[in-house]
């Protein structure tokens, strides 16, 4: 662990509450925290943050041109940034907070390194009090995407967590649980106008869909 970074446990609210000062400065400064989900352990920054994305992108070893997706606290807030159908929204209601990741076309305002290539943004509201916790308190969304170098498998212990990115001063905050992350990834589906694709086949099953 570097000299700058700090760490706690979060096994509960009143964790959290200790943490939550350190959490807030750290993503108000473009600071890049390591945190768990309901799935694994994730990487998390501000998304209007493009110094905290560009240090998710470096940790992670992965593409830039490849977009990160974006943690909401609500429908509401997911229609900021996206432009969400009825087909979107029912999913939304159904499935949020929880493992399924939406891909939508984006909103012309919505910065560029937040986007696709083909200009769509993904969205999901994690059930995890962690990340929720965050959410509602800073009041932004944020970048997150899965603790792992690109291609290698996603970190789901403390173990795990502690040695990840160790001595790594772009990493500012380390949040771990006792419990182990042991979901599968969330599900991703694109809907694209009235088509809905799935993209990845994780903790939601294709019949619940």
């Amino acid at each position: 662990m570097s000299k700058k970074e700090k760490s706690f446990c979060v096994n509960s609210e009143s964790d959290i509450s200790r943490a939550m000062p350190s959490i807030l400065a750290a993503l108000s400064a473009g600071g890049c925290i390591l945190l768990p989900t309901e799935t694994v352990y994730g990487l998390a920054a501000a998304c209007h943050s493009v110094t905290g994305i560009r240090k998710i992108l470096a940790l992670k070893e992965r593409p830039k041109e490849k977009s990160l997706p974006v943690f909401v606290r609500s429908v509401e807030q997911a229609k900021e940034l996206a432009i969400v159908n009825k087909d979107a929204e029912t999913l939304m209601q159904k499935f949020w907070p929880g493992p399924l990741t939406i891909v939508l076309k984006a909103r012309a305002d919505l910065p560029d390194v937040l986007k696709s290539s083909d200009g769509f943004v993904g969205l999901r509201c994690p059930n995890h009090a962690v990340p929720l916790r965050i959410l509602r308190e800073f009041g932004h969304p944020l970048c997150c995407t899965s603790a792992n170098h690109s291609g290698q498998p996603p970190v789901r212990s403390i173990e795990e967590a502690r040695e990840l990115f160790i001595d790594d001063e772009r990493l500012s905050l380390r949040l771990v649980q006792i419990a182990t992350c042991e979901a599968a990834p969330s599900t991703v589906v694109k809907i694209d106008k009235q088509t809905l694709q799935i993209l990845r086949q994780g903790a939601i099953q294709l019949t619940k869909l």
